[in-house]
């Protein structure tokens, strides 16, 4: 009878119901902790992209400095002459160009609209900045040139725009793959050139499935979802998994977001134009 009330009323009513609550507390504890955990990393990730802002903004202010050193009256000239100077593989010809395309039945396309700056080393790799540097270290041409010369240099340059033209056509014609998508997104482009080494996809996963993923993705980039899918994809615990993986994950984390594909107008034409030239002789 003893042992009966000991454990009846002791173990039963005191000791089990404690012995829950005190389970159920490091539980919550656990909880919260992993809470804090994910809150801590997602805030590094946002640091992450703050800090890279905040040098977007340094930068920024020393252009704004080099502007102001011009003048406010300054006017730049859209063709302009200058020297050369004594570096090697230095561009000699500089010049911003407008593309405007425009749909089957001659409708302009705004949102593809395109300001290109190009030279003839680097094409339009870091154009915008090579035309900065450039145009900043290049002497006046204080000297008298032949005509001819010039002539054959802008010949020269003219050629070249020639076949720039020409290969912006020919992608014009080719069949959208995921190599030729469109892409404004530096991430979706890392993912994108990881993806498009595979030799071949997946079980049950085709390429036109793949490419809408990534036409989704790159249509809605400016959500807070999408920006943590793909931070997930090229800095987390995502970018470690197998190519196969990496790429049936993607499509099934993108469809689970429920984008909404955007259709819009397929380019069938275009017109280039010449906004400023700098000839460095």
């Amino acid at each position: 009878m003893g042992a009966s009330i000991y454990g009846d009323t002791l173990f039963d009513d005191e000791i089990l119901p404690g012995y829950i609550e005190f389970i159920q507390s490091l539980l919550k504890a656990r909880r919260i902790e992993q809470g804090n955990f994910q809150e801590s990393a997602d805030q590094q990730q946002e640091t992450n992209s703050i800090l890279y802002t905040h040098n977007e903004i340094l930068h920024g202010e020393e252009l704004r400095k080099l502007l102001k050193e011009l003048g406010e009256d300054y006017q730049a000239n859209p063709i302009t002459l200058g020297r050369c100077t004594v570096e090697k593989n230095e561009p000699t010809s500089l010049v911003a160009l407008t593309v405007e395309y425009f749909g089957p039945n001659g409708e302009p396309i705004p949102n593809l609209h395109q300001i290109l700056f190009w030279n003839e080393q680097t094409g339009e790799r870091d154009g915008y900045g090579m035309a900065i540097a450039t145009a900043f270290k290049t002497p006046e041409a204080g000297d008298v040139f032949s005509a001819k010369y010039l002539l054959s240099c802008a010949d020269k340059l003219y050629q070249q725009l020639i076949t720039l033209k020409q290969q912006r056509i020919t992608e014009l014609k080719q069949e959208e793959t995921l190599n030729n998508i469109s892409i404004t997104s530096e991430r979706i482009s890392k993912i994108q050139r990881r993806v498009s080494m595979l030799d071949s996809f997946p079980t049950n996963l085709d390429r036109t499935t793949v490419r809408n993923t990534f036409n989704k993705l790159n249509a809605w980039k400016e959500l807070k979802q999408v920006q943590k899918l793909l931070r997930k994809y090229i800095d987390g615990s995502k970018a470690t998994l197998d190519d196969d993986e990496f790429v049936i994950q993607l499509v099934q984390d993108t469809s689970i977001l429920n984008l909404i594909a955007t259709e819009s107008i397929k380019p069938a034409s275009l017109q280039i134009s010449l906004v400023a030239l700098l000839i460095r002789a």
